[in-house]
């Protein structure tokens, strides 16, 4: 008589058949209509990495192993398909009809200038009503710049200039212009919290907290702050010549006008 499935067993059984549920619903999403390649092979990456969880990683486990090493697993697997299901909602609302598909060229040209010519770009709806991008630290899209825009707002316009902004975001941290000014705006932190002595004792009395502490929080949201102004001046600086209309969609970045190079703006010196 065959033994009863241990826990670890039923636990890691579990774990295989929701990866497995997970590169299933990829199958499925790769068979949809794609007006451009990007989000295609964006579900290629996704799908093989997950492939790689359940056959080769997944598929080779003991059934002796420890509590705690299960648990670690699990935990594993859950916020990575968790993390990637958002992604994979993204992907297809990437195929609506709502979608200007007529600016993903002009836009991709963009990415490629200021980031990388081997970057992808992926556009989509969402329900978010501000426009966002996804950070390039999605372990498995390094090269992928998603660019979501409010799906009530499809009809408007001015969407396109403000995508001009949220690419920016992903231009900010390709060129690591975090860590180039990190130094100087702590400096200036420094200096400003030290030119008023009375206003630094009464916050550090009220807040609890060491300078240290206080330099810390001032320097995260200066950075965050510089981020957004940088992202803005960018998309004014590549954008904000050159509108696209319903009957003008074959435009070009105003840099090719007339002014510096783009890596020209995105080099420490020119920023600070």
């Amino acid at each position: 008589m065959k033994d009863e499935p241990t826990a670890t067993e039923l636990r890691l059984a579990s774990a295989r058949r929701r990866v497995r549920a997970f590169v299933d619903q990829i199958a499925e999403l790769e068979a949809s209509d794609f007006p451009h390649r990007d989000g295609l092979d964006a579900l290629g990456v996704i799908r093989a990495e997950l492939e790689y969880y359940l056959n080769d990683f997944l598929g080779g486990l003991p059934p002796t192993l420890s509590d705690p090493v299960v648990d670690e697993i699990c935990a594993e697997i859950s916020f990575t398909v968790s993390k990637y299901t958002d992604v994979l909602g993204f992907i297809l609302r990437s195929t609506n009809v709502r979608n200007a598909f007529e600016v993903q060229f002009p836009l991709k040209r963009l990415v490629a200038q200021v980031i990388s010519p081997e970057a992808r770009l992926i556009m989509s709806s969402e329900w978010n009503f501000v426009p966002f991008t996804y950070p390039m630290t999605l372990d498995l899209l390094p090269g992928f710049v998603l660019v979501g825009a409010p799906a009530p707002e499809s009809g408007n316009v001015l969407l396109f200039p403000l995508a001009g902004h949220e690419i920016g975001h992903s231009a900010w941290r390709q060129h690591e212009l975090k860590a180039a000014l990190q130094t100087a705006v702590t400096r200036a932190v420094a200096g400003a919290i030290d030119a008023d002595p009375e206003a630094k004792a009464r916050i550090l009395d009220r807040a609890g907290e060491t300078l240290p502490d206080l330099q810390n929080v001032v320097l995260g949201t200066a950075l965050k702050q510089l981020e957004e102004i940088f992202c803005d001046l960018f998309g004014l600086y590549v954008l904000a010549r050159r509108t696209p209309t319903p009957t003008s969609i074959s435009w070009r970045p105003a840099a090719a006008a007339a002014a510096p190079s783009i890596p020209a703006v995105l080099s420490g010196s020119a920023i600070c």
